[in-house]
């Protein structure tokens, strides 16, 4: 029989596979960390929609969505009840996942309703400031939702 070695000086085959596992750990949560948004918890009411360089201000109803917890969103588009799954990132990506909507029938001669789900279903990147909300549908069109707070539209003046 041979005498065991000490381990002095001798690496474990398991200690590279736990180096490796706490970076997988670290990295996972700066992921989900950028994964969280300033958009949770908000209301916002839609105040204009620009398309191929046209602006609508005049919606059926009042559009508005409202961003919860857990990367869900609900609303209206004017008239039919929205819901669904958005992801959207601290640096301003924005992705609706999945959408829902009620289909009652009501149109206001323009279509405004079906232009606001057409325009948000595309959306690819936002931006906050200040009380506003603007969804891009790209960078380089310029095609936009523009909102205002509901929080600030119904907030009492000083």
């Amino acid at each position: 029989m041979t005498a065991a070695r000490p381990l002095e000086g001798r690496r474990s085959a398991k200690a590279p596979a736990i180096r490796i596992g706490l970076v997988v750990v670290v990295v996972g949560v700066v992921v989900a960390n950028e994964m969280s948004s300033s958009l949770e918890g908000t209301q916002w009411i839609l105040k204009s929609a620009v398309e191929n360089g046209k602006t609508t201000t005049t919606f059926l109803g009042s559009p508005r969505i409202h961003f919860g917890s857990s990367e869900e969103f609900d609303g209206t588009d004017g008239c039919n009840s929205i819901s669904g799954r958005y992801r959207a990132t601290i640096g301003g990506k924005f992705v609706p996942l999945g959408w829902s909507s009620t289909l009652m029938l009501c149109n206001d001669g323009k279509g405004t309703d079906e232009m606001f789900v057409h325009l948000f279903r595309r959306t690819t990147s936002f931006k906050k400031v200040d009380g506003k909300l603007d969804l891009y549908l790209s960078a380089e069109s310029g095609d936009r939702l523009e909102f205002e707070s509901a929080e600030h539209r119904f907030s009492p003046k000083r």
